[in-house]
């Protein structure tokens, strides 16, 4: 029984000499965390005393940001519905007629990166970037979709015989492109609306007459 009391004592001591060194070690972290703040208002101080260099945030579009965090909810709502035998019915794509709520995920982005482009391509002119740098640009980044597109279709079995070639990034990347082409190429937005029809009439004649195999052309 004494030993039990004695080895109960020891131990409310070790404990209590531990919370004071914690105390100690916090009390020394707070005082040089402190110290640290005083140092860096002070170099803030003196960086805005003696520079005239004056920078302010990018301007963004608040309204497209909003909606692309949205498009982005919904496509991981829709690529994770949970129980896939039990798939509530506007996640599921529609089989060709009609479209649902999943449906609208992908010309969302297309939408956000079209909204996007010319405030960026822009914007990037305006500061004076040559015309050719900017198109450089577009490329590097036409193929840098394309090829990771093409790398997520192939995982993970790495099966080039069932990869998909006119993926989600693939087509992207191919809208993207189309569409700096005809922003970089002319500046009359009359061209652009022009170029847009086009592409819709166009867009609307393949679904129209182009016969699918087993299914002939589509009924608009």
């Amino acid at each position: 029984m004494a030993t039990s009391a004695r080895r109960f004592c020891q131990w409310i001591i070790g404990r209590f000499l531990l919370s004071g060194k914690k105390c100690m070690t916090f009390s020394c972290s707070h005082r040089r965390f402190e110290s640290s703040l005083r140092g860096i208002d002070l170099a803030e101080k003196h960086m805005s005393d003696n520079s005239s260099i004056q920078t302010t945030p990018a301007n963004r579009l608040l309204s497209l940001d909003v909606f692309r965090g949205l498009a982005i909810a919904a496509m991981i709502l829709v690529n994770n519905a949970g129980d896939w035998g039990h798939v509530f019915g506007p996640l599921r794509h529609a089989r060709w007629h009609g479209w649902t709520m999943a449906d609208l995920v992908f010309p969302s982005f297309v939408f956000i990166m079209g909204t996007a482009l010319p405030l960026s391509l822009g914007r990037r002119l305006g500061e004076g970037e040559s015309r050719r740098r900017v198109m450089v640009s577009v490329f590097r980044r036409t193929i840098i979709l394309l090829l990771l597109g093409f790398l997520l279709n192939l995982l993970p079995q790495f099966d080039f015989s069932t990869v998909r070639v006119p993926g989600v990034l693939q087509r992207l990347a191919l809208c993207y492109l189309l569409a700096s082409l005809v922003f970089l190429g002319s500046r009359r937005p009359a061209l652009w609306c022009a170029a847009a029809l086009a592409l819709m009439a166009a867009h609307w004649a393949v679904l129209a007459l182009v016969p699918v195999p087993g299914y002939g052309p589509g009924v608009l």
